[in-house]
């Protein structure tokens, strides 16, 4: 059964030991399990905060209850692993809990305060294979759940994909600031165990249905890729293939994702778009709400 979050106001030396991963506190019999910081993380969150593994594991021995807990932000400790992307404490954490067959909603799907689940944290924070291992092996429904604007993973996917070609320069212009604070040393490290566009082509074939579904803002994934200053081409062909019906959805101003691609396009890109002519020739003469087609758009952008 799911045990309440604690009320005990966590001591210092505990909360320490949680960061440090000094695991021996947890033997001496002063820590109960019911402490809690003032944004109500427990030990377990504040240990997975900071990855320390061997912690965790005798933690979750003793009070494994704490899995389900969720803080100030209701964010359990799965989404606490989703932000760093650990792939082994993952592991664990899942572990444990099919172990303990604890009762309730399985903390993997459980939506924090802005209704993301742990698969559309790992997204948002570009944790491609820690996101590639929760729909793989641990739950594939994920892929369906909806956030409270609207998105699904894929739309998360898409919006916080950095695509391989920006890496230089925002790593360029993040080593000012870098070598700032490192004394002119700068280590900046992208996740690149896992290329942005194999999590989007798994998430389709999973959920394919998602390239059709509008968020808050009235974009669909599919709608997102072409909005883009430079838009996603990958993207775009991936969703194409495994959901050509997706071309259907409009925005808001009745624009087609051709409509998005012709307003954004600032390069030759007429191979791609004889590429996908079949795929756009049933929206080539479709209206916004201004009466613009995408050939009207491209007189005016050209």
């Amino acid at each position: 059964m799911e045990k309440m979050e604690g009320t005990n106001v966590m001591k210092n030396e505990v909360y320490k030991a949680a960061v440090k991963g000094d695991w021996t506190v947890l033997d001496n019999g002063s820590v109960s399990g019911d402490e809690c910081t003032v944004t109500k993380a427990n030990i377990l969150h504040i240990a997975v905060r900071h990855e320390q593994y061997d912690f965790i594991k005798t933690a979750l021995g003793k009070f494994s209850y704490l899995l389900c807990q969720r803080n100030s932000d209701n964010n359990t400790p799965f989404h606490i692993a989703a932000e760093v992307g650990d792939t082994r404490i993952l592991e664990l954490l899942v572990s444990c809990y099919n172990k303990a067959a604890l009762e309730g909603l399985v903390p993997w799907r459980v939506k924090n305060s802005k209704g993301n689940t742990p698969l559309h944290v790992a997204l948002i924070h570009a944790n491609l294979q820690f996101a590639k291992n929760l729909v793989m092996t641990v739950d594939p429904e994920l892929t369906t759940f909806v956030n409270d604007s609207g998105q699904t993973p894929l739309h998360l996917a898409i919006r916080y994909r950095v695509i391989d070609d920006d890496r230089e320069s925002i790593l360029d212009a993040m080593k000012p600031m870098i070598a700032s604070n490192r004394g002119g040393i700068y280590e900046v490290q992208f996740p690149l165990e896992e290329n942005s566009g194999h999590i989007i082509t798994l998430l389709l074939k999973k959920n394919s249905s998602a390239a059709c579904l509008q968020d808050s803002n009235g974009l669909t994934p599919l709608l997102r890729a072409a909005s883009f200053k430079t838009p996603d081409m990958l993207a775009i062909g991936s969703m194409l293939k495994y959901c050509p019906q997706s071309i259907e959805v409009c925005d808001a101003f009745g624009k087609t994702f051709f409509h998005l691609l012709i307003e954004n396009l600032h390069h030759d890109n007429s191979e791609y778009l004889l590429s996908i002519e079949e795929s756009i020739r049933s929206i080539k003469n479709c209206q916004d709400l201004y009466g613009n087609t995408p050939a009207h758009l491209a007189v005016k952008e050209g």
